[in-house]
């Protein structure tokens, strides 16, 4: 019942009563290898989001 639990959490979210950043990991691209370790550990979990941009200057966030 994704129509009655996404609301619900966001309201939560709004109100202050979910902090779903605690929920979050994020990682800097050039520490790939360790968020890849980390999600092996299950310290954290997949999709990974990463802070910054590849060195490359794709300059955007990317979410896998």
């Amino acid at each position: 019942m994704p129509h009655v639990v996404i609301p619900t959490l966001a309201g939560l979210h709004a109100a202050g009563r979910f902090p779903v950043e605690r929920l979050v990991t994020t990682f800097p691209f050039e520490r790939i290898n360790e968020a890849a370790r980390a999600t092996a550990r299950e310290r954290s979990s997949s999709p990974f989001s990463f802070s910054d941009p590849p060195a490359n200057g794709a300059g955007r966030q990317h979410d896998y």
